[in-house]
């Protein structure tokens, strides 16, 4: 593998792991708000309010500089003590001492003594019990020592280890930001997916239609228009993927021509993988280069096409083709705006396993062929459902739809070979949503040669 193919995986890598974090945001979201409203939460719950007195003395002895250093140290050792406790318990009054002193030299000669306590009264109390014992804790110290108190002691009136709840969320949502977005990035990594088109035939052996470029259905900046699909005659339409699907129109030309092939199934794994808007776009494309063309939506269970197409006025569905109750030219509407043929469906909710056995199917098939150059049909996903597998049987051949970085390549390969049963051999395999990075010498075909300025100067005249 050369330098410039191995930046281009790197690329797709790095590509596949983003938008994976894009498609999740709102896992990545929801993990890093429970994270911090989680940690705040607790926080609140194990949350004692701590007081603090402060007072400042000034100490003095006969000693040298350095000396005077470890007077401070000593007074911090003696306010420590259980002895000093003791002393202060007895001047207070009380059986236990509810807090602890702490004790700091910041500079030569000052001394900053500190009582902690979960009530400012007993903090107050307790630094008042230090002052009018601290003769006495200076004798015990070095005996010549002088302290003298430069501040005023007063009650304090907020906690001194005030609860930041801003604080708690966001370093707590911080870290669940990273975790999540670490976790992803790792399981998209290192899944074994379809990473680019390169891996349709290292890791699945087939042959390569096309390869489909991710277009997307935002048509404004702000993102609150979209397409309700994607056409390739739309002219918010990239070029790219118009002349991607006239590259995969081309082979299925040639494949089709070459070994008598009119009746292709369009067909994945799983869903959500895109091979009824590809069955559209195929569909549309071929009756562009002056086919006559046929689009069923065989999937019963999910149709799609009428919703891709926006056409819903057609009272005789594929349905009541295959329970034999009307005729099949019946259900036959021509789209005068695409020049294609379609054949529809709706949901089926009842007795659908009864309804799949198509019965009819290899009659109809049989007489459609007389009439049109190729007929398309949109099945169900055919990992977990059986009626693709029943359907292949009247097909002749077979275009398998793999989406970049969806599905798991065990699954695609385990749809293989139920395919595989049939007696429809599997054409190829159509890339979708790919990425091409832009790092090849030659750029892309259509930018290097201004065809891509072309067809926008084209576009913007037929708008």
């Amino acid at each position: 593998m050369n330098d410039q193919q191995a930046s281009m995986d790197w690329m797709n890598q790095v590509y596949n792991v983003v938008f994976e974090l894009l498609k999740r945001w709102q896992l990545i979201l929801f993990v890093t708000v429970l994270c911090a409203t989680s940690f705040d939460l607790y926080q609140s719950i194990i949350y004692t309010p701590i007081y603090r007195c402060e007072a400042t003395f000034a100490v003095t002895t006969n000693l040298s500089s350095s000396d005077e250093n470890d007077v401070g140290e000593t007074f911090s050792y003696i306010f420590s003590s259980n002895i000093f406790r003791k002393t202060i318990q007895e001047a207070m009054h009380v059986d236990s001492l509810n807090g602890y002193f702490e004790a700091s030299v910041r500079s030569e000669s000052i001394l900053y003594v500190y009582a902690y306590s979960s009530e400012p009264k007993t903090a107050y109390d307790m630094l008042n019990a230090l002052m009018d014992n601290y003769t006495d804790i200076s004798r015990l110290v070095v005996g010549d020592a002088n302290i003298d108190l430069l501040s005023n002691v007063s009650v304090p009136a907020t906690p001194y280890n005030e609860l930041d709840h801003m604080d708690n969320l966001f370093k707590a949502g911080s870290v669940g930001f990273i975790l999540i977005v670490a976790l992803i990035s790792c399981m998209s990594f290192f899944r074994n997916t379809i990473k680019d088109k390169y891996d349709i035939e290292r890791k699945l052996n087939l042959r390569l239609l096309g390869s489909l470029p991710k277009e997307s259905k935002i048509t404004n900046i702000i993102g609150l228009k979209r397409k309700k699909s994607i056409l390739i005659t739309q002219y918010s339409t990239s070029f790219q993927y118009i002349e991607s699907f006239k590259r995969i129109r081309s082979r299925i030309e040639r494949s089709c021509h070459k070994h008598d092939y009119k009746v292709i199934m369009i067909t994945s794994s799983l869903e959500n993988e895109g091979k009824s808007s590809i069955a559209v776009n195929t569909a549309i494309s071929l009756a562009m280069n002056k086919h006559k063309v046929l689009l069923i939506d065989a999937d019963l269970r999910k149709p799609s096409l009428h919703l891709i197409l926006d056409y819903h006025n057609y009272p005789c569905t594929i349905n009541d083709v295959l329970d034999n109750t009307i005729n099949y030219q019946k259900a036959i509407y021509h789209l005068d705006n695409y020049h294609i043929d379609v054949m529809l469906g709706i949901e089926n909710t009842k007795d659908i396993d009864g309804t799949m056995h198509f019965e009819h199917m290899n009659r109809i098939m049989n007489q459609l062929k007389q009439d049109y150059d190729y007929i398309l049909i949109d099945t169900a996903p055919s990992r977990f459902i059986s009626d693709t597998n029943e359907l292949s049987a009247f097909v002749d051949a077979i275009i398998l739809v793999v989406k970049q970085n969806h599905c798991h390549v065990n699954t695609i390969l385990d749809t293989i070979d139920k395919l595989s049963l049939s007696s429809a051999p599997i054409m190829g395999c159509i890339h979708n949503q790919s990425y091409i990075p832009r790092i090849s010498n030659n750029k892309y075909y259509g930018n290097r040669y201004g065809y891509y300025r072309y067809y926008n100067r084209r576009r913007d005249r037929n708008e």
